[in-house]
């Protein structure tokens, strides 16, 4: 099934327990090296390789509606009956029926007629469409509603960075002018954080000035500090400098949680229905909004370099993370990875280990039974649990949740959320 509209599991679990397996913790990391440091990341982004007979860009959901946006505004060039279809459900007026027509999808791919056979994947690819256009409609009316709010900093970056989110990746770039300037004459630190966030996972230019900024006002800030750490090159012999301010530094997720809160708290619609449906797809895309970099960047750093002083402060900074409650599970597993192979098998690391092996099948478990019916979870029906569950996300943390469902049995259905560390950024 190609739908993952909000739902968008992450690679991380495999990943770690890879690390940890027969393997041992110290193998998997390099072998992560050819990938892409962009991660598929969005809920917006809900399409996986299309069929050899799919239109060209139909994996784009931006491309589609800025087709479909040409077709009304006059241009000939016919658009893919597929992407007709989902434009017909963006009337206000069906908005209510989004509900029953998904309800009636699942019933007919459950037990379906020969002829249902033959519509169902058709019938799929246009829900998806529906609903990323839907999704990229609601950043927009956001975005709008944020600028209406006058000269407040806050509302001004939120919606930058929902313009942003909303442009496709070639137009993503036109968006970060304004939202630089206004951070980089900010007092605010979850505005810099908004604003970092965006740039630097995308680009590096402009990411210096924002970095350099938000450490004036926040010098031992976790993720400025990792941010300033991952635009060093690999052979700077600044690094270690810059580790050793990364190990002593303050680690929360105190950014990611406003911004996540502050999302979650926009208008939304009363009634179940598309832009119901929509909007929680675009909550759960702006879930790990103002959050740190990813930070493999150091863990590298700390597997290749074998000098003694190298080697203290990355078992220092292993013990800081594993001590945040703020830290995700891969940023756990990086902490391990470096913290044994510092500790050269050391007890202590070693039960550590075992811990987080615990922690991450949990987690996999949880993520294996909420995506047995993928299409049941998308349903108007469970967007109340959605959004339940991402609040408790933001309020508890990723770890603190996943170790408490290792100590449950049997593990309780919710969906899960992607982590924003799923593929690690890697030394270019």
């Amino acid at each position: 099934m190609r739908v993952r509209v909000g739902l968008i599991f992450s690679a991380l679990f495999g990943f770690a327990v890879w690390w940890l397996g027969a393997g041992g913790v110290v193998t998997g990391l390099e072998g992560r090296a050819a990938m892409s440091d962009r991660a598929a990341s969005s809920a917006g982004e809900v399409f996986a390789t299309p069929d050899a007979a799919a239109p060209a860009g139909f994996n784009d959901p931006w491309a589609l509606l800025r087709q479909a946006e040409a077709s009304n505004a006059g241009d000939l060039a016919p658009m893919p009956v597929e992407v007709q279809k989902a434009m017909s459900w963006l009337d206000p007026a069906k908005d209510a029926d989004w509900c029953s027509h998904l309800a009636s999808g699942v019933a007919a791919r459950i037990a379906p007629t020969s002829k249902q056979e033959e519509s169902g994947a058709n019938d799929e690819r246009v829900d998806e469409i529906t609903l990323a256009i839907a999704t990229r409609q609601t950043l927009q009316r956001w975005a709008q509603l944020l600028r209406q709010r006058g000269n407040d900093a806050r509302s001004l970056a939120a919606a930058d960075y929902l313009q942003a989110m909303a442009a496709s990746p070639s137009a993503k770039f036109s968006e970060f002018g304004l939202m630089q300037q206004r951070a980089i004459g900010s007092q605010d630190g979850h505005v810099l954080a908004l604003a970092t966030q965006l740039v630097c996972q995308q680009t590096k230019q402009g990411c210096q000035a924002l970095v350099s900024r938000w450490l004036q006002l926040e010098p031992r800030n976790g993720s400025a500090l990792s941010w300033q750490f991952n635009l060093l090159p690999p052979d700077s012999p600044e690094r270690l400098e810059a580790l050793t301010r990364l190990a002593e530094a303050q680690f929360d997720a105190e950014s990611q949680r406003f911004w996540a809160e502050f999302f979650q708290n926009l208008p939304r619609t009363g009634s179940a229905g598309l832009s119901q449906a929509a909007e929680q797809s675009a909550l759960e895309y702006l879930h790990w909004a103002g959050s740190g970099p990813m930070y493999s960047s150091w863990a590298m750093f700390c597997r290749k370099d074998k000098r003694p002083a190298t080697g203290a402060v990355c078992a220092s900074l292993a013990e800081r993370i594993w001590q945040s409650e703020s830290a995700n599970l891969l940023e756990k597993s990086l902490a391990v990875l470096i913290g044994k192979s510092a500790q050269a098998g050391g007890t202590e690391w070693a039960q550590r280990e075992l811990t987080l092996k615990s922690v991450l099948a949990a987690s996999a478990r949880w993520q294996e039974e909420a995506g047995v019916d993928i299409a049941s979870a998308l349903s108007c029906k469970g967007v109340a649990a959605r959004h339940n569950w991402q609040q408790r996300l933001v309020r508890e943390g990723e770890w603190r949740i996943y170790s408490q469902l290792a100590a449950q049995s049997p593990l309780p259905t919710q969906p899960v959320l992607r982590s924003p560390a799923a593929i690690p950024l890697i030394d270019k």
